[in-house]
């Protein structure tokens, strides 16, 4: 349970370090806040469509036909 509660606080972090840059460059520049609305949901977007190749690349996977259920 420590493991999971670290990973997540790590991630937490290196995601409020992400947005916490994106801030501070958009709020240099002086941009409006639609933009930076904009800059959230494209990298969440991004991060959903990776997702599943990153994790493929990541770890093994192996599926076994007899644990689906598929409709006969």
């Amino acid at each position: 349970m420590k493991f999971i509660a670290r990973s997540l606080l790590i991630l937490f972090a290196l995601y409020g370090l992400v947005f916490a840059i994106g801030d501070a460059i958009l709020s240099h520049q002086h941009a409006p806040l639609w933009i930076a609305v904009v800059l959230a949901v494209g990298i969440i977007g991004l991060q959903y469509l990776i997702a599943p190749w990153l994790i493929e690349w990541l770890m093994t996977i192996v599926w076994d036909k007899d644990d689906l259920l598929l409709p006969t």
